[in-house]
């Protein structure tokens, strides 16, 4: 059961919007389709019943098809005794039955946990316990600590009965997404209604609407998720599944020759990976939305050069806030900008704040990117140190606001767009001095023929010792030694990384962000002789 776990955050403070930029208060009563998930995708069956919501390889769904296969799916969870405040772990592979059972989970007042049936069982099993699980939804075996409900059988042409009411408003959670856990166990961000609400009741950040349709590709356990599946599921357009989380040239070509494609959601290192092997392959999209990683000034200097015409937005977002809370159109001017490409300005119903310790620091001046508003996710799961240490209550220009503190370092620029200076966990004690691994990417970048450059540090013995710098380029005479002139050239001899290499590609994850530990094993992990 959710409601009243430990670790969640007291119901008052999950009030606590902030106005944005745009004038928006931030409160559930501002919505107008629906405060929840599935009230918005109701909005869109009632005015878009027959238009095409989901395909899936030679199958497609309408928005009237799509409802009664997640109606079907809720009588049988509400026969299960799901309800109100429970959540439901999924297990599925990427389907159309996926997004139908998530949908019934919400029809019934309870959050999802969306879960990789490839994840190893033993994650899976204590994953299902820490969620206090009644039972979990899955076609796979395996030895389950609770009861496993198998998708029912649906057929279209048998008449079904609607689920009963369930309670839900904008403040109940809707999902609990696990972080990695590179750092320990694994976090549960426990997302409410109106975290994803905010961005897709008056969507303007992204193209919304009839007419859009969006590739799939995040993991279902990953927040992207809610940017490629449910942004054209909640505001009627059309969601393609696509069987590979990793797009390549060909196949983007293929999904926009074939579905009409117009609109993709990339992490930066996929979208890199794409322009450097075909940038010709945008051709044709118009929207390409980037999030997840910091944004490569060449890549997108790159694409904007080849696809003028083609829009460009840079997101930005933890999960812990909504999964977005700026978004910006990149510009050829912003890619020649010394800061880098800005995160930007706030979507709806977001606060930002760049803090010194209490202080709102000045434009320019660096600090902590801190969060408020509706976005808030409600906190960790059963885990109220971690949810205390994070979302903290202060007084910011004598306003009381609670506020998720992200450790991410940025400042404002003077045209007041939020610009990304590095995460403050990420810097790192080499030699004696504070490094920030992000200026010398920053730095590499502006090498000519560098592409993708990423540093990560050498240890031994458990302790930092250097950095190595990792690059990609389509210009055979960037040599490493010259990489390492032209730094030494920019950089204090303690910032220049003592092991550079170049790759034919940086190594990303399944979810397409750098796979970092995969390039500390390139590296051999230890210090040592200079490239």
């Amino acid at each position: 059961m959710l409601n009243g776990s430990a670790g969640m955050a007291p119901r008052e403070l999950l009030h606590a919007g902030d106005p944005a930029p745009r004038g928006e208060d931030g409160t559930p009563s501002s919505f107008v389709r629906g405060g929840t998930m599935h009230e918005l995708f109701a909005s869109c069956v009632a005015r878009y019943p027959d238009a095409i919501a989901l395909v899936h390889r030679e199958a497609s769904l309408t928005y009237s098809e799509l409802d009664a296969l997640s109606d079907h799916y809720a009588v049988a969870l509400e026969r299960a005794g799901v309800g109100s405040g429970d959540v439901v772990p999924v297990v599925m592979q990427r389907s159309p039955e996926l997004v139908g059972l998530l949908l019934a989970v919400l029809k019934r007042g309870a959050a999802y946990s969306a879960m990789d049936p490839q994840w190893p069982a033993e994650r899976l099993a204590a994953l299902v316990t820490r969620l206090h699980a009644r039972l979990v939804v899955t076609g796979a075996s395996g030895p389950w600590p609770v009861p496993a409900l198998a998708p029912p059988g649906y057929d279209p042409d048998v008449p079904g009965r609607r689920p009963g009411p369930a309670r839900a408003d904008a403040d109940d959670p809707c999902m609990v997404l696990f972080t990695s856990g590179s750092t320990g166990p694994p976090k549960g961000v426990v997302a409410p209604h109106r975290g994803v609400v905010r961005l897709y009741d008056a969507c303007d950040w992204m193209p919304a609407g009839p007419g859009v349709t969006m590739p799939q590709l995040s993991a279902s356990s990953w927040d992207g998720f809610v940017v490629d599946c449910w942004g054209p599921l909640l505001t009627g357009g059309t969601t393609i599944l696509v069987d590979d989380q990793i797009l390549f040239p060909d196949t983007l070509g293929e999904l926009r020759d074939k579905h009409g494609v117009n609109v993709v959601f990339l992490t930066p290192s996929l979208f890199n990976m794409l322009v450097e092997e075909g940038v010709e392959s945008f051709a044709g999209i118009q929207t390409i939305l980037i999030g997840g990683e910091r944004a490569s000034s060449a890549h997108a200097r790159r694409f904007l050069e080849h696809h003028p015409a083609a829009r460009l937005v840079n997101l930005y977002g933890p999960t812990e806030c909504g999964v977005l809370v700026t978004a910006h159109d990149v510009t050829l001017p912003d890619c020649a900008s010394a800061d880098g490409i800005p995160l930007g300005r706030a979507v709806p119903y977001t606060g930002i704040h760049v803090l010194d310790g209490l202080r709102v620091c000045d434009v320019g001046e660096p600090g902590e990117i801190c969060l408020a508003g509706a976005g808030l996710a409600i906190g960790y799961l059963d885990d109220p140190e971690a949810t205390a240490r994070s979302f903290v209550e202060v007084d910011v220009d004598g306003i009381g606001r609670r506020l998720y503190r992200t450790g991410d370092l940025g400042h404002w620029s003077a045209d007041r767009r939020l610009c990304f200076d590095g995460r403050g966990d990420l810097q790192v004690q080499v030699q004696g001095y504070r490094v920030e691994p992000a200026e010398i990417e920053l730095a590499a970048a502006q090498v000519a023929g560098v592409v993708m450059p990423t540093v990560v540090p050498l240890k031994r013995d458990g302790e930092i010792e250097a950095l190595a710098l990792f690059y990609t380029s389509q210009q055979a005479q960037v040599s490493e030694a010259d990489v390492r002139a032209e730094l030494a050239r920019q950089l204090p001899a303690y910032l220049v990384p003592s092991r550079i290499r170049r790759l034919d590609r940086i190594p990303v994850l399944a979810n397409g962000k750098l796979d970092r530990k995969l390039l500390e094993m390139m590296i051999g992990g230890t210090a040592g002789s200079t490239a």
